[in-house]
């Protein structure tokens, strides 16, 4: 299949779900977050680097092999400066997200900053599935429609105009720096992917259209970015998926029968 380097081309997505993961203790030794600044953390669109989804994994090394055990080098951008160290360095990673991946998933991602132990832990703790918007719509096209497939699926589809569709998903995690036993401080995580044009079939991406390729399978590839907030400052979804750039390309991903 034909990988499609920027939003603004074709392109292919793969619209599957999953059931939300058990949630397990953490890592007992760390320090909490200080939240003076607000303890924002940014991940920003990278030019070049790539994230594939398909219905085995979300691979932000895309077309790298996934493996939970890979740390992808992303970027840090217009975060908490008292607690995130801006830009772009071996310390700031994210892993891929196979299916089945157990959780917590330690050091799901890892940030450099200037808090003593000089990086910041973050440890995947769940992949939550949204509750049933008011005027759910699914199955025909309507600007500013909303869609949660359902079926145990994670994702919202957000119709922001003819031929435009973001897609959100959200994450828990527990954020930490330091050595010492005195607890994490949780987070609350906005990923989403914003599609633009056609699709692989020539049809325009509408959310009917790319729920209807479902059955067929694929993979969606395209630059990525996140928010993620302290737990008790968390930014509306539908706040972020109005943003126009600075994306993370993601996809509806099914849990395979039998997990």
């Amino acid at each position: 299949m034909r990988v499609f380097k920027t939003l603004s081309e074709k392109m292919t997505i793969c619209a599957l779900s999953f059931s939300v993961l058990a949630i397990a203790p953490t890592k007992a030794s760390a320090t909490p977050i200080p939240l003076g600044g607000g303890g924002v953390l940014n991940i920003s669109n990278l030019v070049g680097t790539l994230v594939g989804v398909s219905s085995t994994c979300i691979n932000w090394n895309y077309p790298a092999a996934c493996s939970a055990a890979t740390s992808v080098q992303d970027s840090v951008s217009g975060s908490d400066p008292a607690v995130f160290t801006v830009g772009s360095t071996p310390l700031d990673t994210i892993k891929d997200l196979p299916v089945g991946v157990s959780l917590p998933l330690i050091d799901f991602q890892t940030v450099q900053s200037p808090l003593p132990g000089g990086v910041v832990h973050f440890d995947l703790t769940s992949i939550l599935t949204p509750a049933t918007p008011v005027g759910n719509n699914c199955t025909t096209f309507a600007l500013s429609a909303i869609c949660a497939p359902g079926g145990g699926s994670p994702f919202t589809l957000f119709q922001q105009s003819s031929n435009q569709v973001g897609i959100s998903l959200a994450m828990t995690e527990n954020a930490y720096t330091g050595t010492s036993a005195t607890g994490v401080t949780p987070y609350s995580s906005i990923f989403t992917t914003q599609l633009s044009g056609l699709l692989n079939n020539g049809q325009t991406v509408t959310i009917p259209n790319i729920l209807a390729l479902e059955a067929a399978g694929g993979t969606i590839v395209a630059t990525w970015s996140a928010t993620e907030s302290p737990a008790s400052a968390v930014p509306e979804p539908s706040q972020l998926l109005l943003l126009g750039s600075g994306l993370i390309g993601l996809g509806l991903w099914r849990r395979r029968i039998g997990r």
